[in-house]
């Protein structure tokens, strides 16, 4: 017999944190431990969709997450739903500036491995998931965290639970708790005078760049390379929209996507979007 114990204080005492900030949505799902050693593997499940922050503790516990977890090598992660209204917590993956977090006092920082960080950012109000991306973008150039994993519905680990990519049974804790409220106005602010890209000139002066929407799809773009077409149409739907909406589009058209990207096909559409700035934008 195992005790969970300790782990399931973890847990609900990180769900509690966040429920008493916000009244978002959330998602619980399942990735199992093949997934994350190999991406092109589709074993991701959905334990509960739109629940509150408060009841998510509950609903891993009913489904026996936490044995789950040992004994099937199933990882419990969380993401934000997209029939929300609004977000009030910002989120930054694999932060570096993990010191710096700490002594501003910030809302939650989780410990996921024992070298990667997750942190989580309270928002004096709520904001739409357009403005959650670019305030994550924001706070991931000024924390130093993962570029591709700005967007609104990023998958999120849990706090008391195995992470098992390592092999090393490490346990998600939280190691830091803080109360910090940042504007997000400013934030925006920010985002618009440092962060959002800005087309090169030679971008700038292509002619057939001037229509308000696209004329164009992804199959228009393919030719024998579905990566290298989600790619190419990625640039040429940040001419006409902002990433959020790049995204979405490209998650809506790619051919297969889930078929061939399996539980990350999320993740491979922030990255694509991400690199096609990286390369097309100044930053």
């Amino acid at each position: 017999m195992f005790d969970f114990s300790k782990q399931q204080e973890q847990a609900k005492e990180f769900f509690s944190l966040l429920s008493i900030k916000s009244n978002i949505l959330i998602d619980l799902h399942y990735i199992s431990h093949e997934a994350l050693i190999d991406r092109s593997i589709n074993k991701k499940l959905i334990i509960k969709k739109a629940i509150n922050l408060r009841e998510a503790y509950r609903e891993l516990k009913n489904d026996n997450a936490f044995w789950k977890n040992k004994m099937r090598l199933e990882n419990v992660y969380f993401s934000f739903n997209a029939a929300n209204n609004g977000f009030n917590i910002a989120f930054v993956d694999d932060i570096l500036k993990i010191d710096e977090f700490k002594s501003k006092n910030h809302l939650c920082l989780i410990q996921t491995s024992k070298s990667k960080y997750q942190a989580f950012f309270l928002l004096n109000e709520y904001i739409n998931a357009n403005d959650l991306a670019k305030i994550q973008k924001v706070l991931q150039v000024l924390y130093k965290g993962d570029k591709a994993a700005v967007g609104a519905y990023q998958l999120k680990r849990v706090s008391g639970f195995i992470n098992t990519k390592y092999n090393d049974n490490f346990i998600v804790k939280t190691i830091h708790k803080g109360d910090r409220v940042l504007n997000a106005k400013e934030l925006l602010q920010y985002y618009e005078e440092h962060i959002k890209p800005k087309p090169p000139q030679k971008l700038q002066s292509t002619s057939s760049i001037k229509s308000d929407k696209k004329s164009k799809t992804w199959s228009d773009f393919y030719k024998d390379d579905y990566s290298s077409t989600d790619f190419s149409y990625a640039l040429y739907l940040l001419h006409y929209y902002n990433e959020e909406e790049a995204k979405e589009i490209l998650k809506k058209e790619s051919k297969n996507l889930f078929e061939r990207k399996g539980a990350y096909a999320c993740d491979y559409i922030e990255r694509t979007i991400q690199k096609a700035i990286d390369v097309f934008y100044k930053i």
